[in-house]
């Protein structure tokens, strides 16, 4: 079979050591296999997070011409860190013939296998959006405290470096030779100057924006809105009053804000794109084609929501419409419903037992330990030369050349051990609770229920068939049996609502 190798890392802390170690176990396990592999695709100092990587793109384009049947990675997490482009692309690939191999998660292809993956992919997820959280918490706490998060400064600041005692910060301090301008051109535009005058002022006197471009009519608008100029530091959206200095006085920047109101024109109101989350998944019990979102609006102006036969937009099938709302509703409670204490209990063990396996046979980790100890070796034989008086200057260098080299092997050696699914079965078990007790309102939840649980949903005229990754067997949902789930799900959305109107008692 041929197939290629998909590599990648992340961090500036790792470097051409983090791909040649998963290259090297990428293609032990094909020899292993005997694949033959006809291309290898890397992508440096790049983020799983993000679809935007050059080398994965050109392997995802690459597999329309049918040359490769299966994508080896070192683990899963090397093909994507989010849910939703893991089971696009995967889907883009199938149809392509094409099927992503994980080199150390072994995981068999059938329906508990599909499980295995999906709730390891999950928990990937689940566990970067939590460090994530932690990331955003500290950020948050530096803007409270008047810290520089970082990306570019306001014109008329500038960033100087603060010793924190273990740790250095950074801080926004007034900059003597912009600020009077900003001082100037607000003073200008509370007193009704037009903005190409300003424009004009600031070219007069050679200011250029942080980016070292001409200010244009955009950049000024910007400037004129940030509350930085009036002592308040921002961070996503929240503001910290009077934690960083004020270049101009809170009264000067109100009288500023309402010449802007004056001028501003109304914002177009955006549209939210509504997620259909049973695509690539949901298929015609007609004529077996995949089934879309689409939606159409009615002469009142209601908009409805339905997936629909590809083949009918073709005009090859005439399978009717399917409401959006109620089919994903049924296959998230029939979801939801598989989380009993004896499931959650085995996918726990099947997951943990994996984790374990991977863990105890990483190449990488042994890989960036053997040149740990070789250059810990290194070290020690130079320090005996050092003290047999051989070439004192020459040796000295050499040991300061090796000593930071294995400072380096180690940074990548923690990365690589703080990054592996080293999950114990309380978390497991923890995250699988969450999905068991989550909310069905929640648009996250539902995602992670389908993409764990669901294999392939067909709708017919008549029933839906729900293929699960739990078991072989279809859960077939007859017309009687759909219309008493509606009735149930009205009379959960009925009690769930006067629960929320009902007066709450003050203790």
């Amino acid at each position: 079979m041929n197939v290629v190798i998909y590599a990648r890392f992340s961090s500036s802390k790792q470097n051409e050591t983090s791909i040649e170690a998963q290259l090297e176990e990428c293609y032990k396990y094909c020899k292993s296999n005997n694949y033959n592999v006809i291309e290898k695709y890397i992508d440096r100092a790049t983020s799983a997070k993000t679809d935007n990587r050059p080398a994965f793109q050109k392997m995802i384009s690459d597999s329309c011409n049918k040359e490769f049947e299966a994508i080896i990675v070192y683990q899963l997490d090397r093909f994507s860190r989010s849910r939703e482009d893991s089971a696009f692309y995967k889907h883009k690939l199938k149809k392509n013939g094409v099927k992503v191999i994980s080199a150390r998660e072994t995981i068999s292809e059938d329906a508990s296998g599909i499980l295995i993956e999906s709730v390891l992919e999950g928990m990937a997820e689940y566990y970067s959006a939590e460090l994530s959280q932690k990331v955003k918490r500290n950020l948050r706490q530096n803007a409270e405290r008047g810290y520089f998060n970082g990306g570019k400064h306001p014109f008329g600041f500038k960033v100087v470096t603060v010793d924190c005692g273990t740790y250095k910060k950074r801080k926004l301090e007034i900059d003597v030779d912009t600020a009077p301008i900003v001082r100037d051109i607000f003073e200008m535009r509370a007193n009704g100057t037009k903005i190409s005058d300003i424009l004009n002022y600031l070219n007069s006197k050679g200011c250029r924006t942080v980016q070292g471009r001409n200010f244009k009519k955009s950049s000024l608008e910007c400037l004129f809105k940030n509350k930085r100029y009036v002592g308040t530091n921002i961070y996503e959206n929240e503001e910290y009053p009077d934690t960083i200095p004020a270049i101009i006085d809170k009264e000067l920047f109100e009288r500023v804000q309402l010449v802007v109101q004056k001028f501003k024109h109304a914002p177009g109101i955006s549209k939210a794109s509504e997620e259909y989350i049973l695509t690539t998944k949901i298929f015609c019990g007609q004529c077996g084609n995949s089934m879309v979102g689409t939606s159409g609006t009615s002469q009142t102006g209601t908009i409805y929501k339905y997936y629909t036969c590809n083949n009918v937009l073709k005009k090859k099938c005439n399978k009717k419409n399917v409401p959006k709302d109620i089919i994903e509703d049924v296959v998230v409670n029939e979801c939801k419903r598989l989380l009993t204490a004896e499931n959650i209990e085995l996918i726990t063990n099947k997951v943990y037992a994996i984790c374990q396996e991977q863990n105890s046979q990483s190449c990488l980790l042994k890989s960036l330990e053997k040149q740990m100890n070789r250059l810990n070796n290194n070290i020690e034989n130079l320090m005996v030369a050092l003290e047999n008086g051989e070439n004192v200057d020459i040796i000295s260098d050499r040991i300061s050349q090796k000593r930071n080299e294995l400072k380096e092997v180690k940074e990548n050696y923690y990365a690589e051990k703080n990054k592996i699914e080293n999950y114990t079965e309380k978390q497991i078990k923890f995250f699988l609770l969450k999905l068991k007790n989550g909310s069905i309102d929640d648009i996250k939840y539902r995602r992670t229920l389908v993409n764990a649980f669901v294999n392939k949903v067909y709708v017919y005229n008549d029933k839906i068939a729900i293929m699960l990754n739990v078991t072989n067997e279809s859960v077939t949902i007859n017309k009687e049996l759909l219309s008493e789930i509606r009735s149930n799900l009205l009379k959960a959305q009925s009690s769930y609502n006067e629960a929320l109107c009902q007066p709450k008692e003050v203790v």
